[in-house]
């Protein structure tokens, strides 16, 4: 296999298993019971009154179900490759949100085998969130949806 053909195959692949995450992320989210945008985003150090308005906001239902629906059509997107670069920087924005309220500088908050683990030194300003916003802007940068997608064979962006 020639460089370039690799190239492709590594972009093809990274973008299915980020549209996985998505997937399973979003459906995990609309039917889990217990599922809390709250949770996740209550609690952090970073922009603390900006998390806190929107937790005590009464937007936060519409909010939730936003992040919910749009980590639903991002791995829809990115698993069917239209769309991709859209479909790339709405997700970078989505993981950044979650980011920053797990931020604790210079520490992150992650989940490990007992839960959600903080200030744990293994975790050092990077956790799953900022590796996926990472892989997002690699296939923003190289234009992922170009090969082996729908958006290829019909010419989407």
């Amino acid at each position: 296999m020639n460089t370039r053909r690799f190239q492709v195959v590594s972009l093809f692949i990274l973008r299915l298993v980020i549209g996985v995450y998505f997937l399973n992320f979003g459906l995990s989210a609309m039917w889990t019971r217990g599922w809390s945008l709250a949770a996740l985003i209550s609690g952090g150090q970073t922009f603390t009154a900006f998390y806190q308005g929107l937790v005590a906001s009464s937007l936060l239902p519409l909010v939730a179900l936003v992040v919910k629906i749009g980590f639903l059509i991002i791995g829809i997107a990115l698993l069917a490759g239209i769309f991709v670069r859209i479909s790339s920087l709405v997700g970078i924005v989505l993981m950044l949100f979650l980011y920053f309220p797990t931020l604790a500088f210079p520490y992150v908050c992650g989940t490990g085998s007992t839960g959600v683990l903080c200030g744990d030194p293994s975790l050092y300003l990077v956790n799953n969130y900022l590796l996926v916003a990472a892989a997002l802007f690699i296939l923003f940068t190289f234009k992922a949806g170009k090969h082996f997608s729908l958006g290829s064979m019909f010419h989407f962006f």
